[in-house]
């Protein structure tokens, strides 16, 4: 049982169709859908130097941890060592922080256009 390369870095996040009952008037504004939980497929580590030693687990969730605020947790899943999952509880709560950020730029800037 070989992994592809291609296959090792690939990531999985599922997409759901939107509930067509909140899209029933073209003028009505759509309901976002809600944060999922997301699996990353990082491979097992099949193709490391060290068999089964896997380099892009640990590094993916080094950057989640490190580089995103808030920090988004993970973990390894149970049954699929080459798998992380990331609660929506963190994804909701990275965006919820994008989106205060965002909304923080766009007063900065409507600041600064406004300014003689």
């Amino acid at each position: 049982d070989v992994e592809e390369p291609a296959n090792v870095a690939s990531s999985v996040v599922d997409v759901e169709e939107p509930d067509s009952a909140a899209h029933e008037d073209a003028n009505d504004v759509c309901e976002k859908p809600k944060p999922r939980d997301i699996v990353i497929i990082t491979g097992r580590g099949v193709n490391s130097k060290q068999k089964f030693r896997p380099i892009l687990r640990p590094e993916v969730q080094r950057m989640l941890s490190e580089e995103f605020y808030p920090p988004i947790g993970s973990f390894t899943l149970k049954k699929n060592m080459g798998a992380l999952m990331v609660s929506k509880e963190d994804v909701a709560a990275w965006l919820g922080h994008q989106k205060q950020q965002t909304a923080r730029r766009m007063l900065l800037l409507a600041d600064i256009l406004k300014s003689p």
